[in-house]
This record gives C-alpha cells, sequence and structure tokens, in this order.
C-alpha cells in the first residue's frame, strides 16, 4: 500500500500516514519494510520490527549456536553490542555456561540464586543478573517470550538512606584527583571529569554514561538528559559550573560506559569518606535544592523522578529546616552539669578562608577547558 501525504513518527521505526502504518527494520545496511493498517496495535507493531530485525542480523552474519547458555549469550553479544557492563551476563556463562538452554529450569535458577545469596552477592546484584538474562531470553526468543526467572521472587533492594556529603568534601576530592593527575598516579582526567558532570548536575551516573556527544549543546547551555528509570529525556540548562564541567568532561573524552567499582575505588583514595557510595552526591545535589526552598515539582523535574513521591521522600522543600528546628527544641535536656549529667563535646567544622576555597575551585577543574 503506497504513503499518502506526510507521514508522522511513532517512534524508532514505526510510521504513520494518512492510510496507515510504516514498520521498517534495519540491520546494518539491511532494510525491509511492511504496512500496516491504522486499527494495528501498537504492540503488534513493535514485535514485527524487533523479529524482523532479529531476522536481518542472523541473515548479515553467522552467529554462534545458541542452543546452550554461553553459545546464547555470545550470539547476544555479537547481535547487541551492548555499551554496558555485561559481568552479569559472564556470571551466568560462569555458572552454567555449558548447560543446554532448553534444560534450564526455574528451579535451577533458583539454585544459583541461593547460592549467590550465599556468596554474599546484593540484593541489587541479583536482580540485575535476573533482568540480565530475562533480556537475553526475549532478545534471541521474541519480546513476549517465557523465561525461567519470569516467576522467581527476589527480595527488593534495601532502601539507602541520603547521606549528606558537603561541599567542601567534594571539592577537596575534586582537589586531589587533580593532584592525582599531575602526579602521574591517575592516567587521565575521565575520573575528575566525570565526577565534575556528577557533582555540578546531581544526575545519576547511568545518565552520564549513556550521553553523546549530540545531547550537549554548548552553545545554548543544554544537556538533553537520556532517561535511566523510564520517562522522556530532560533538558537540564547550565550554570556557570555545570558549563565548566562539561567543558572538562568533552576535553577529556570521557563518554561512554566506565566501571563504577574502580571510579569509587579511585575518589575514595582522593578523600571520598568510607562507607558512603559515591552515588550521595546526587542526593547532595537533591538536598541542597530543598534547602534552598525550590518548589518539589522543580526538585522532581530537574532530578528526573518519574514519580513525585519519589522526590517527596527525601527532598521536600524546607523539611530538612524544620526537622533541625525540632531537634534544636530538644538540645539541653542532658548538657547541664550537675552529677550523673555530661557536656556533648562540639564537633568542629573547617572550612577553608575564601582565599584557600578560590584556590580550591581552580584546582578541582571548575575553570573552563582551554580550547
Amino acid at each position: 500500500m503506497p504513503r499518502t501525504g506526510s507521514r508522522e513518527t511513532i517512534e524508532r521505526g514505526i510510521y504513520r500516514d494518512a492510510t496507515g502504518h510504516e514498520v521498517v527494520a534495519r540491520a546494518g545496511s539491511s532494510r525491509r519494510s511492511k504496512r500496516f493498517p491504522l486499527t494495528a496495535k501498537l504492540r503488534a507493531l513493535r514485535a514485527w520490527r524487533d523479529s524482523t530485525t532479529s531476522e536481518l542480523r542472523d541473515e548479515a552474519a553467522p552467529l554462534p549456536d545458541s542452543s546452550t547458555i554461553a553459545g546464547a549469550i555470545d550470539r547476544y553479544l555479537l547481535r547487541v553490542k551492548p555499551k554496558g557492563d555485561t559481568s552479569q551476563l559472564t556470571a551466568w556463562k560462569t555458572a552454567i555456561g555449558t548447560m543446554q538452554r532448553r534444560k534450564l529450569t526455574a528451579a535451577k535458577c533458583q539454585e544459583i540464586f541461593d547460592r549467590w545469596t550465599a556468596d554474599g552477592y546484593s540484593r541489587q546484584t541479583l536482580r540485575v543478573r535476573k533482568f540480565a538474562l530475562q533480556r537475553l531470553w526475549r532478545t534471541l526468543d521474541g519480546p513476549a517470550a517465557k523465561t525461567p526467572v519470569d516467576h522467581i521472587k527476589l527480595p527488593k533492594p534495601r532502601l539507602q538512606r541520603p547521606v549528606w556529603v558537603d561541599d567542601e568534601t567534594i571539592l577537596s576530592v575534586l582537589v586531589e584527583l587533580r593532584r592525582h593527575e599531575m602526579a602521574g598516579w591517575i592516567r587521565t582526567a575521565k575520573t575528575r571529569a566525570r565526577f565534575l558532570v556528577l557533582a555540578t548536575t546531581g544526575q545519576r551516573p547511568a545518565q552520564v554514561k549513556r550521553a553523546e556527544r549530540g545531547d550537549i549543546d554548548l552553545e545554548r547551555g543544554i544537556w538533553w538528559v537520556r532517561p535511566a528509570k523510564g520517562g522522556d529525556r530532560i533538558p537540564l540548562y547550565f550554570n556557570a559550573e555545570i558549563r565548566a564541567a562539561w567543558q572538562a568532561f568533552i576535553a577529556a573524552k570521557a563518554w561512554g560506559p566506565y566501571n563504577t567499582r574502580s571510579f569509587a575505588r579511585t575518589l575514595r583514595s582522593c578523600g571520598w569518606p568510607a562507607g558512603v557510595p559515591p552515588y550521595n552526591v546526587r542526593h547532595a545535589t537533591g538536598m541542597t535544592l530543598s534547602a534552598r526552598g525550590r518548589d518539589l515539582g522543580d526538585i522532581q523535574q530537574h532530578m528526573g523522578h518519574t514519580s513525585i513521591a519519589t522526590t517527596r521522600s527525601f527532598y521536600v522543600p524546607g523539611l530538612l529546616e524544620r526537622m533541625q528546628q525540632v531537634s534544636e527544641s530538644l538540645e539541653g535536656r542532658f548538657s547541664q552539669e550537675e552529677p550523673g549529667g555530661f557536656r556533648p563535646t562540639p564537633v568542629a567544622r573547617v572550612r577553608g578562608t575564601r582565599k584557600n576555597r578560590k584556590k580550591m575551585v581552580g584546582m578541582a577543574g571548575f575553570e573552563p577547558a582551554t580550547p
């Protein structure tokens, strides 16, 4: 059926015009298209696109035999060429790589999860491994394929409370990163550049990993942030520090995935607090916005939360100040100097002078990169 008039893009490879839908599947230089009526469901259009894309990939190059778990993983990696971390699939290959894929049952998967739990792997790691196997199955067998882990219930990760990390600590870590680079202990500026972007924007590490050069508009001062937990792209407008951070990022060519464990080890070697995940640099941004009285909806938009409930859980504007006032109203109950009493020892906060802080800001890399 020929196309009539202009067409509207529904999503990648799916278009609509006056007479119906056109679905286009592409793999390398191969292309195949098919027409569907206007009444066709989006789910059916996606299914045809995905299955046809898989067929085109198979025709373009021979892939490993997928009858075993190891072969299926190799086939998946060659077909999809994922940019992210593939260690969770490697864990499955190590555990049951020689097993026939048709013989993998839910009971066997549960046994493997129990063993990983006994070995001390976190709840989050187990959930990621489950999702990795589901993606593998549905890439090879179609988006509606059943997998042996579909009905396995894993405990949800424990909700970690946000830990406040003050600006002075973040700044001192950036200074130490710069010093380690100058001393040759860190070979490139990529770690500092990534940390600069995380610290100034408050976005997730996954979103920094997914960023591409076309997402950064230095002229208009916008980062089109790719979603990490659903939702749509959001525009994040630059202030002077965010602009300088992205200039350093571009100069360091820090694009693409990186190992978050190695990243955390490097930060800790430069003074990041022990026992505090570097992810808390994101929470520090949300708490700062809250403490400065920003509207809850604005905080939700900036942090990229799909649900306002998530924002409200941590970053209710004014909540931190009110809770501090509640706590201060209790002060003095146990600090009287009388028998059996005690006087609490004050905790000193060390802050640099204005002159030293200005020097630290320069050392951290907030100065715009030299073209």
